[in-house]
């Protein structure tokens, strides 16, 4: 089964970047590395294995995807993918161990100043309010939750309720929930409360 990659069904495209944009991102930058021309070529090399390409198929994209980003891992991962249970049931890099909180903040908190205090996200209110937070900042507020939550008992594998509205403190709460092992579980205050814990 191959992916549909096809436009001729969208009626409209709501935005379209400009190719300076498309140039300057990963996703063209590791198209380029691997010698990939257009997007349909992408997706042919990274869902299937072709005849004479090694470097190609679902287990290539995924295990090039972690070197890419340079994802590092605490225990080495045995393969990328077991679907032995069927595709519904895949268990996505066994054996291996990372926390998302080190890869995604901690370690670019670390580095160095320029990068510690690169914008690590940007957020806007509906009235127009803009928040920028660096990875220090992020580092450090995330690391006030996980201490926070470790003080009230919460551990690996227990599960935290998100309810709240989308400001940016969600984002610390949420990696500080990665960094004690904790499982994030958003509950929009769009939704009935009563209809999310029933």
């Amino acid at each position: 089964m191959t992916a549909n990659t096809s436009l001729d069904d969208v009626d409209e495209i709501v935005h379209e970047p400009s190719q300076a944009f498309v140039d300057s991102t990963n996703v063209a930058e590791f198209m380029q590395t691997h010698g990939i021309e257009d997007y349909e070529a992408l997706i042919e090399r990274t869902t299937t294995e072709l005849e004479g390409v090694e470097a190609s198929g679902v287990d290539w994209f995924w295990d090039e995807i972690v070197d890419y980003l340079d994802i590092e891992f605490y225990e080495e991962y045995e393969t990328v993918r077991d679907d032995g249970e069927g595709p519904q049931f895949t268990d996505w890099y066994p054996g291996g161990e990372l926390n998302v909180a080190h890869n995604v903040v901690d370690r670019h908190a670390a580095v160095d100043e320029e990068r510690r205090n690169k914008v690590a996200t940007i957020w806007e209110g509906e009235d127009g309010e803009v928040r920028e937070i660096t990875y220090h900042e992020l580092h450090r507020q995330s690391n006030q939750v996980a201490n926070a939550l470790e003080a009230r008992g919460i551990e690996t594998g227990e599960t935290v309720g998100l309810y709240m509205p989308m400001v940016p403190e969600v984002v610390s709460i949420l990696y500080g929930c990665f960094k004690v092992g904790a499982i994030a579980v958003p509950m929009f205050s769009g939704c009935l409360l009563y209809t999310s814990l029933s």
